[in-house]
């Protein structure tokens, strides 16, 4: 979905009795409903598919039925791509296989392009990529003890 849709579009506060109520874009509805259980904001075209999700289950907005259908009406019709960044690390993974193959592939591009550095901008520019990965490989180790 390009970014000229997305701000085209209308999009309606959801609340727990299922009642849709206009707001103006996706970041107000956002606003509006922040630290409130049981209001979903999504497309107005998907409205009555909420409405009848809520009804379905007995008027329990904030059951996990529930919120996972909202999440699907919120994101439904956007392009894969968009998806598969919400998704997150299979997209990235696969991503990685697909430009590199695999670890000595990395490897031998990342010597190829320090050697193409170091022969434009001398020991400098390759002392500047020696400090830039090994900031990288700080902040990696720094995610993966997040995780």
């Amino acid at each position: 979905m390009k970014l000229k849709n997305i701000l085209n579009e209308n999009w309606v506060v959801i609340d727990p009795r299922g009642n849709a109520s206009p707001v103006g874009s996706k970041i107000q509805g956002d606003r509006h409903v922040k630290g409130k259980k049981g209001y979903y904001v999504i497309l107005a075209k998907h409205a009555m598919k909420a409405r009848r999700a809520i009804e379905k289950a007995g008027g329990r907005a904030t059951s996990a039925k529930v919120r996972d259908l909202m999440w699907d009406l919120r994101y439904e019709g956007q392009d894969k791509d968009d998806k598969e960044i919400i998704l997150g690390e299979g997209k990235i993974k696969s991503n990685i296989e697909k430009t590199w193959g695999d670890q000595q592939t990395i490897e031998f591009d990342l010597v190829n392009f320090i050697k193409q550095v170091g022969e434009a901008n001398g020991a400098d520019g390759v002392n500047d990529i020696i400090y830039t990965l090994e900031s990288v490989v700080r902040r990696a180790k720094k995610i993966s003890k997040e995780i």
